[in-house]
């Protein structure tokens, strides 16, 4: 099974444990309409089309999740730097990447994080120990020529991880905890800890580390109120948590290649059954 289609055929198998009629809207079945007595309802690969387009995009944009979410919820500290050859150029006052690494010295303390704004799946995300790195993790993001260019790069506060955990959440609740363990895997370029050659996704099932979870997360719903998402957090070596980030579209395919279907399957059912509501 493509990693791209693991959600969509794991939403068709739960259409067929609860009777609910669905077809394919291409023919590669990368879309998915479920026909509800009084309604369709669309899902693209792992897009279950439950939030809105706004949503999606303050959980892909870090810059706005640190304006808004910083004083309900721990992040690592962060600065965003716009890219003064961008179209957006007037609306920044250091004009040159020259000036923009220099403030971030200036400001910083290495190590540093150096990620593009709206990356997923550690894109353009460098670990910078010191100038040299610090200019080519610029120079990366902010390539126009490259398809990963982002207008907008951000500088975070290097976190010492102790561990990195996936929890995913519907209507506020906590469905699956997994961490992200590569402590026996092989870096091999992406930070991304699942990235890692070797890297497993180990579900938890601790209760007094979900309760933590939970705990932790929870504030983020008073700022924004998302009824269903992956949230990436790290844990440090003093136990402190961190949102890294926030997934509207959670993929699964890490997680399924060492657990079994059974939770995702009774969640994707979980979502079918109140859609059919």
């Amino acid at each position: 099974m493509a990693p791209k289609l693991i959600t969509t055929e794991l939403i068709t198998k739960a259409c067929k444990e609860l009777h609910l009629n669905f077809s394919y809207a291409t023919k590669n079945k990368t879309v998915l309409n479920i026909h509800f007595p009084n309604k369709d309802h669309f899902i693209i690969n792992s897009n279950l089309g439950l939030i809105s387009s706004t949503k999606a995009h303050l959980c892909l944009d870090k810059a706005y999740q640190y304006e808004i979410l910083s004083d309900v919820v721990n992040l690592p500290e962060t600065t965003s730097y716009l890219d003064p050859h961008s179209k957006y150029s007037e609306f920044t006052k250091l004009k040159s990447h020259q000036e923009i690494k220099k403030d971030i010295i200036n400001n910083n303390s290495f190590p540093i994080i150096v990620k593009k704004n709206t990356g997923t799946e550690g894109e353009n995300v460098f670990l910078c120990h010191n100038e040299k790195e610090l200019t080519k993790a610029i120079n990366n993001i902010f390539n126009l020529n490259s398809s990963l260019y982002d207008h907008v790069l951000l500088v975070q506060e290097y976190i010492n991880i102790k561990n990195e955990y996936r929890a995913i959440f519907y209507k506020h609740q906590l469905e699956l905890l997994y961490k992200k363990d590569n402590h026996q895997a092989e870096f091999i370029g992406n930070l991304s800890p699942l990235h890692f050659e070797g890297a497993k996704a180990i579900e938890i099932s601790d209760q007094n580390l979900q309760e933590k979870i939970t705990k932790f997360v929870t504030p983020i719903f008073t700022k924004l109120d998302l009824i269903y998402g992956g949230f990436d957090i790290a844990e440090d070596q003093n136990g402190q948590f961190y949102l890294i980030e926030i997934n509207s579209v959670p993929g699964y395919a890490h997680y399924l290649e060492n657990n079994r279907e059974e939770k995702l399957l009774t969640l994707f059912k979980k979502i079918l059954g109140d859609l059919n509501k």
